[in-house]
């Protein structure tokens, strides 16, 4: 069948059952129904989770889970003990100074972790820690050129476990991803500490007014 022939064909199917949809929900649609095709495989040895959103989240948290397995032991070889010090670590180099509580938060850390993370890195000489001259009860964090060195050889050992396990992936369906998931991540890391022991259902209807107002 002529390609031309064949899309118009499905986009004229995909019309039929979304009638309000766009251009881009169909390129989006069909690009997950080719990449289903060519890998029919479901992503799970057990039983699948019950909907699409569960599945997603499954699917990160094992994708994340198995990225940490490699992370950890080749941060060991530069001297950095696991994921989070080097995310503490990024977050200080490209924040000008920022206060603890900011860094801890935009690690998405517990407090008593994330000040236990702080301790060791002050204490390796990676950071320094120094009194906000505008509110004197907050701490501010700066990496020092020893920092800046152990930074950049995780850079190294990131781009390596991101080859290792992306690779064969193409470039295109990877920034796909980010555009997907982006505005999730943009979304809730201004919000979830704010919901930190929140019950659901409060969280849900604080999530409403918030979707209300846009």
């Amino acid at each position: 069948m002529n390609k031309t022939v064949e899309i118009v064909n499905e986009w004229a199917s995909f019309e039929e059952k979304h009638p309000h949809a766009d251009l881009e929900e169909f390129c989006r649609h069909y690009l997950i129904k080719s990449r289903e095709a060519k890998n029919p495989e479901l992503p799970f040895q057990g039983a699948m989770p019950p909907q699409p959103k569960i599945v997603l989240v499954k699917l990160l948290g094992r994708i994340s889970g198995m990225y940490q397995i490699y992370a950890d032991p080749a941060l060991a070889e530069i001297g950095i003990r696991h994921l989070g010090d080097f995310l503490f670590l990024n977050v200080i180099y490209h924040t000008k100074e920022p206060r603890k509580t900011d860094v801890i938060h935009e690690t998405m850390t517990e407090l008593s972790t994330g000040l236990l993370i702080i301790s060791y890195l002050k204490h390796r000489k990676l950071i320094t820690e120094h009194s906000d001259p505008t509110d004197k009860r907050s701490k501010r964090l700066k990496i020092t050129p020893e920092g800046i060195k152990v930074l950049f050889r995780s850079y190294e050992q990131m781009i390596k476990i991101g080859e290792l396990m992306f690779g064969e992936m193409p470039d295109e369906d990877i920034n796909l991803c980010v555009q997907l998931l982006k505005n999730i991540d943009q979304k809730f890391s201004k919000l979830w500490h704010q919901h930190k022991g929140i019950p659901l259902g409060e969280v849900i209807e604080k999530m409403k007014n918030v979707d209300n107002d846009r």
